[in-house]
């Protein structure tokens, strides 16, 4: 017995790291999240934007698996996939860098993400719409778009904000149930003299008055909570409100993917720092 058990010590001695290499050794990563991204690396998927990606899946990916909806939400799991990488990519660069968000900063972050996955999850018990799946599909993605933009602002150097204007106008208004009726044009359609943070307000606000009176109440609240807790800074207080707007419209108001992820674009790609997102 005493042999034995000097052997065990020997073995111990010389291969230490067997069984803890052993532990310490990544899970696979399953073939269909790398299948899925048919044979592309992620700067080539996220080189498209999302309905571009989804389109290219559909017509080159395995059949019948790429059509319908459950294409469309393995397409963007891929892309989303992809695009989460590379925010944590930059999140571990900021970090060594020293450059990244600090602790309080980076809770009141996922504070704001916690409360727009609620108002999400709000949204979808209310919706059963046949294209449901396609559009929360494509909400999981726009989502990821604020963890981005949060840690590309500690990337982006900071540049001088201009002198603000002699006569700035007044801040708008928030919107009542009865801003805009339910019926009149979409915000990505407003007139060209309201500015888009208006425009989005009042489609906000028509949305959300043709719900019955306790969804109403409870969606207005939980976007409240997502509004309590946004990043500062009217760029991103505009992408939440078209984030919500989008979630909200029904499926005959038809708001294409490609040029919502386009305007979200846009949104961020303002000064003092630039943010790219999605292509």
């Amino acid at each position: 017995m005493r042999r034995i058990l000097a052997t065990c010590t020997v073995l111990l001695a010389v291969w230490p790291g067997v069984a803890a290499g052993q532990a310490r050794s990544p899970a696979r990563r399953p073939a269909s999240s790398t299948n899925d991204r048919l044979g592309l690396s992620c700067a080539r998927i996220l080189s498209m934007n999302p309905a571009e990606w989804v389109a290219y899946f559909q017509k080159n990916g395995p059949s019948p698996a790429a059509g319908g909806a459950g294409g469309i939400g393995r397409a963007t799991a891929a892309y989303g996939r992809c695009y989460d990488a590379r925010t944590d990519r930059l999140a571990v660069a900021l970090a060594r860098a020293r450059k990244g968000p600090p602790l309080a900063a980076r809770r009141n972050f996922s504070d704001f993400e916690s409360a727009l996955r609620d108002f999400t999850e709000k949204v979808a018990a209310t919706d059963d719409e046949p294209s449901r799946a396609e559009k929360f599909a494509y909400a999981a993605l726009y989502e990821k778009q604020f963890r981005y933009a949060f840690y590309q602002s500690y990337a982006a150097p900071a540049k001088k904000a201009a002198a603000p204007p002699s006569a700035p106008p007044s801040a708008p208004k928030p919107p009542t149930q009865n801003a805009a009726p339910a019926s009149g044009p979409s915000e990505p359609q407003a007139q060209e003299n309201v500015d888009p943070l208006t425009a989005a307000k009042n489609h906000f606000g028509a949305l959300l008055g043709a719900f019955p009176d306790d969804q109403m109440h409870e969606l207005h609240a939980a976007f409240g909570k997502v509004l309590q807790r946004r990043p500062p800074g009217i760029a991103t207080e505009l992408a939440v409100y078209r984030y919500a707007n989008f979630l909200l419209a029904p499926a005959s108001e038809a708001l294409p993917p490609a040029p919502l992820f386009q305007a979200a674009r846009a949104v961020f790609d303002l000064p003092p720092r630039r943010v790219q997102l999605f292509g």
